[in-house]
């Protein structure tokens, strides 16, 4: 009989994470920042939750993300960003997303991959192509 048992935390799969992230950047609070004159640190002031335009004030959770500037367009090129113009999508995946709703192009390509590979004495290997 076993009377020991041990836990441990771990980290949740990537996707997870990504997805949590993605989702608290989404539901994030804009807020302002000011310095105490007197003892000059920094203070959150006026919080407003990003998706509903209106003064809508509340005091931030510690987990909720909070920002104080607006985040750019990711879809236009600026100095930090090439911009979503001319990158590849998956048609039936993120082509609306990544597009920005310019809409994009559809390329039908015909593809062989090599099968059946097998080494020939000395030097090379012969393979049989598909579709």
């Amino acid at each position: 009989i076993c009377t020991v048992r041990t836990c441990w935390r771990q980290l949740s799969p990537f996707h997870e994470i990504g997805k949590q992230l993605k989702q608290r950047y989404e539901t994030s609070l804009k807020v302002g920042s000011t310095t105490n004159e007197a003892t000059g640190e920094g203070d959150i002031s006026h919080v407003r939750m990003q998706p509903l335009p209106g003064p809508s004030d509340q005091i931030p959770r510690t987990t909720d993300l909070i920002h104080i500037d607006d985040s750019p367009s990711f879809c236009r090129m600026t100095k930090y960003s090439p911009g979503t113009s001319a990158r590849k999508c998956y048609k039936d995946k993120n082509c609306e997303s990544i597009c920005c709703g310019r809409g994009h192009n559809t390329q039908s390509r015909v593809v062989t991959r090599p099968r059946q590979c097998q080494v020939r004495w000395c030097c090379y290997v012969e393979c049989k192509q598909s579709l």
